[in-house]
């Protein structure tokens, strides 16, 4: 079982703040269920200080503090939200200016202007790492707000409030829970069931490390595929570059003794810098997340329960950062289509479909092993 963190907040704040304007609740306290920061991107990371500026109804309650991970981008989105919750991203991490899409033998396919969506908006993209981004989430709240080691077992509701209940059996009422305890969301399981998730086809592995090259010192991010897999290079400030391979990959599959020799053999042959980073590297800098897929609901809650990030949308981490590409409003998923025509919807369905044919042809042409390419 997860062990979701929950905070009981100011309800009509943290509302406006997802959702818009809406009637006054009746009363101003929120459980805010969120996320223990299993992988990057959670909503509930931000979410959590919102209710800060509005004032602190009682201290939330919480699993105990994860600083692991490696490190996450930030969208100028993302980093615009943080900016109007008080937190200050200066530095820490790497502006990010550009994302250049290789071939594996260095070919250049397509760039992405990042810096002109900060010259034009005022708020850059960023890499940094998780545990600074952790720092500065926390940084600045008032004291006694969080009490770790609360592990949510029970959720239950009634016309008026809903309630979460915890492994001691202390529990917290409010307004509103909001679910952001990612793809083994203990929300999601009161509302759906088990069963709503099921593991994609391919999983990664990722390292966060200082590693000399030329790219580590720049604003650039390399994203390279080919028939071997895909890799990811991106620096992430103070000498750190993350770096990541996917790969075929099944919950089957044995962890084999020496990822990076496997890594190594499968693509140690692309151009640099990727030769020059798995070199540097150490199977002690290596991690392991396999992805995973969900059936995205037309309505994401239910009365006064909803969902939010990996709990609403499991997604593989490469499609998810294009979803972030533009801000959605979480409360309302299908209010981005809901107006617009029929003949406009039907063409975007079309476009959806063929890019994901697109994207299945390339995993599976020949040379992309449908087994576990580390351990053979």
């Amino acid at each position: 079982m997860g062990h979701p963190d929950v905070a009981v907040h100011d309800g009509l704040r943290l509302r406006k703040l997802l959702c818009g304007p809406r009637q006054r609740p009746r009363n101003r306290q929120l459980v805010h269920n969120r996320s223990s920061w299993a992988r990057p991107g959670r909503p509930g990371e931000a979410s959590s200080r919102s209710p800060v500026r509005g004032g602190v109804s009682r201290p939330g309650l919480g699993a105990a503090r994860r600083t692991g991970g490696k490190a996450v981008l930030i969208w100028s989105n993302g980093t615009a939200v943080l900016h109007d919750l008080g937190i200050a991203l200066d530095g820490a991490g790497n502006r990010i200016d550009r994302i250049d899409a290789l071939t594996s033998d260095g070919r250049l396919r397509t760039t992405q202007d990042i810096a002109h969506t900060a010259a034009r908006f005022g708020f850059e993209t960023k890499a940094i790492a998780r545990r600074d981004l952790m720092d500065r989430l926390a940084d600045g709240l008032p004291g006694g707000l969080v009490r770790y080691g609360m592990t949510c077992e029970r959720i239950s509701q009634d016309g008026d409030r809903v309630t979460a209940t915890f492994g001691d059996g202390s529990s917290a009422t409010g307004d509103l829970l909001i679910g952001a305890d990612g793809h083994h969301s203990i929300v999601r399981r009161h509302l759906w069931g088990d069963g709503a998730v099921r593991p994609a086809t391919f999983g990664t592995w990722q390292g966060l490390s200082p590693i000399d090259v030329d790219l580590t010192g720049t604003h650039r991010h390399y994203m390279i595929t080919g028939r071997e897999g895909a890799c990811g290079l991106m620096p992430a400030g103070d000498g750190l570059l993350q770096w990541w391979f996917d790969v075929r990959w099944s919950p089957a599959d044995p962890r084999p003794a020496s990822p990076l020799s496997g890594l190594r053999r499968r693509f140690g042959h692309w151009a640099a810098p990727v030769p020059e980073v798995l070199a540097a590297a150490t199977d002690d800098d290596l991690e392991f997340f396999g992805h995973h897929w969900n059936k995205v609901r037309r309505v994401w809650g239910d009365g006064r329960i909803t969902l939010v990030g990996d709990a609403a949308h499991t997604m593989p981490p490469t499609l998810d950062a294009s979803s972030r590409k533009r801000p959605r409003p979480p409360c309302s998923p299908a209010s981005a289509t809901a107006s617009a025509p029929p003949r406009r919807e039907a063409t975007r369905r079309s476009l959806r479909r063929r890019r994901t044919h697109a994207f299945q042809t390339r995993t599976a042409s020949p040379g992309y092993s449908r087994t576990n390419p580390v351990s053979s």
